[in-house]
């Protein structure tokens, strides 16, 4: 009689695979079946983000607006103290 040869133990056998993969599997099912029922989370975050993305592009207008103004007053501050320093550099020849 021929004696039978033993395969060498292997920890992993197909049963232990099969146990993982449908493991593996019912988690991505739970994942697909959680992001199905969020899209009305989804489009009021949306709505939240769009909200919040009109209110911060008014406030950059609002700064935009009142950057010029304080430019503007930059420069006309700027012009009248040159007209100052020249009054005070012509009165001082005037006195040499």
């Amino acid at each position: 009689m021929r004696t039978r040869r033993r395969s060498p133990f292997s920890g992993f056998n197909l049963s232990f695979l099969d146990v993982i993969s449908c493991g593996f599997g019912a988690i991505v099912l739970l994942l697909v079946l959680t992001k199905i029922g969020e899209p009305g989370a989804l489009e009021k975050a949306r709505e939240d983000l769009d909200a919040l993305i009109a209110q911060l592009q008014q406030e950059i207008y609002e700064i935009r607006g009142e950057t010029e103004i304080f430019n503007r007053e930059l420069i006309s501050r700027e012009e009248q103290l040159s007209e100052e320093r020249e009054k005070v550099a012509r009165l001082r020849d005037a006195e040499q």
